[in-house]
């Protein structure tokens, strides 16, 4: 019973310990203080598959706003408030307008509403790097690096990526 207790007390602490150690969702490999693509691409492409609804390795316009449509939700009732919508502005602002967000502000947006507000504009296009009408997981890890980036320094603070925790 005396061993079974040590070596019960020595499997917690050594658990604890290497717990402890467990690097934090965004890891800094190379020591600078800083994300580069490579560690950026490491952590965010692990959601690719998320996004790819239909798992053919590519993300096309449907998937790609039901999945903008469910991160601003954030009560998850399957309807966006007008406050839930406005909040998201500083994701979509150089695409919609500020006066857009006002134009028409319903008790609730639905998902065909939301995606038609990007009708006009090129959100989805900047994604798409080559063009070909779906968003392949090194499109969307460079295209969200680039939006995050917002001093144009080629590199990701911890202030810069709060937004996606």
């Amino acid at each position: 019973m005396k061993n079974l207790f040590l070596f019960s007390s020595a499997f917690l602490m050594l658990s604890t310990t290497l717990y402890s150690q467990v690097p934090s969702k965004w890891e800094d490999t190379n020591g600078d203080g800083f994300y580069d693509i490579e560690e950026f691409s490491k952590v965010y492409s692990k959601g690719y598959n998320d996004w790819d609804i239909d798992r053919d390795g590519r993300i096309n316009n449907e998937e790609f706003f039901n999945n903008n449509y469910n991160r601003l939700d954030v009560n998850r009732d399957g309807r966006l408030t007008h406050e839930e919508w406005t909040n998201g502005r500083n994701m979509y602002g150089e695409y919609i307008p500020a006066n857009r967000y006002e134009e028409n502000p319903p008790t609730y947006l639905s998902r065909n509403e939301f995606i038609k507000r990007f009708d006009d504009t090129d959100y989805y296009k900047s994604y798409d790097a080559d063009n070909d009408g779906y968003i392949n997981g090194d499109e969307l890890n460079q295209s969200t690096y680039n939006t995050l980036d917002r001093n144009r320094d080629g590199k990701l603070d911890a202030k810069e990526l709060e937004v996606l925790q």
